[in-house]
């Protein structure tokens, strides 16, 4: 059964029945859990999932792998894999497409102090959990962003985080504006339950960019610190070329906008997130609105009008 810990889930945190490795049920005092999401992605998942097969640590951890609504073979890899993998792990099924969702059908397993985040694309560092672990031992942060590096040279430099000095983000301001990634994110998992977890609207494959951020925001609105850890790397082997940028950006920046007016709608920190706003769109606008200037004004409407629907919260 999901932790009993979680008492006021989001609406839409799932907790599908796992399918666990044979170390699952033995593991206890698990300290660090770490949730990969993944969606047809078959073939790039295995290169993925074979470097935590390399993690050089003590910590007690875990691996859960979700399945996020698969039409390849991609639940058969996953599958495959923890069956002979020497720490705890599981993969479980979260048809409800999104990242937001899939990271939340994750959280109701989780049963680690605190609850790291890849992506399917991406390369972890032999240290990772190492790190993740050492990071929330030394510090008092509810969240940290780790450093992201481009893995193929060939790709566009879009999605990374390469710098090698630590920053941190006070609790109860908001969080800058691509300080957090979903590629390389851990949160404390208390911080994530009070939170109730993702919402589902945002996210990879959902209806809005953003699900890192906003989760984010909503734990340092609850009184949580966060830290930029450049020590925590991954590699982002995400294969955008250059003219799949401006679809990247314009989903994000329609994101961005949604991102505003739920904060806008719910956060105690009201002021400073219409600055923030006010200089996202006067970046954007010079002389006359620029297409990036609509696109944030596009996602703020766009999340009233959802929010305003029958239904939804």
């Amino acid at each position: 059964m999901p932790h009993a810990a979680m008492t006021h889930p989001h609406p839409a945190m799932t907790a599908a029945s796992p399918m666990p490795n044979r170390r699952w049920a033995a593991a206890s005092d698990i300290e660090v859990s770490v949730i990969v999401c993944t969606r047809n992605r078959a073939r790039q998942l295995v290169a993925c999932l074979n470097h935590f097969r390399r993690q050089q640590t003590v910590v007690r951890w875990e691996l859960l792998i979700v399945d996020n609504g698969s039409t390849d073979a991609t639940r058969s890899v996953a599958d495959a894999f923890i069956a002979d993998l020497d720490v705890p792990a599981c993969t479980l099924s979260e048809p409800t497409r999104g990242n937001g969702a899939g990271r939340n059908a994750g959280i109701a397993w989780a049963r680690g102090q605190v609850i790291g985040f890849t992506d399917d694309d991406c390369y972890v560092a032999h240290d990772y959990v190492e790190q993740l672990a050492r990071t929330f031992r030394t510090h008092a942060v509810d969240y940290i962003a780790g450093r992201i590096l481009l893995f193929d040279p060939d790709d566009a430099p879009v999605t990374i985080a390469e710098s090698t000095v630590p920053r941190d983000v006070p609790a109860h301001q908001p969080v800058p504006g691509a300080f957090i990634q979903g590629a390389n994110m851990a949160f404390r998992r208390a911080a994530l339950l009070k939170q109730g977890g993702f919402d589902p609207v945002f996210g990879a494959g959902a209806r809005f960019a953003g699900e890192d951020w906003e989760v984010a925001m909503r734990v340092s609105d609850g009184g949580g610190a966060g830290r930029y850890e450049p020590a925590v790397v991954v590699w982002h082997h995400h294969g955008r070329k250059l003219p799949d940028v401006p679809a990247l950006w314009r989903f994000y920046l329609i994101g961005e906008g949604a991102m505003y007016a739920k904060t806008l709608l719910h956060s105690r920190f009201k002021l400073a997130i219409l600055k923030m706003m006010f200089l996202a769109l006067r970046r954007q606008y010079t002389w006359r609105p620029t297409r990036p200037f609509l696109y944030l004004v596009r996602g703020f409407i766009q999340y009233l009008a959802l929010r305003a629907a029958p239904g939804l919260r």
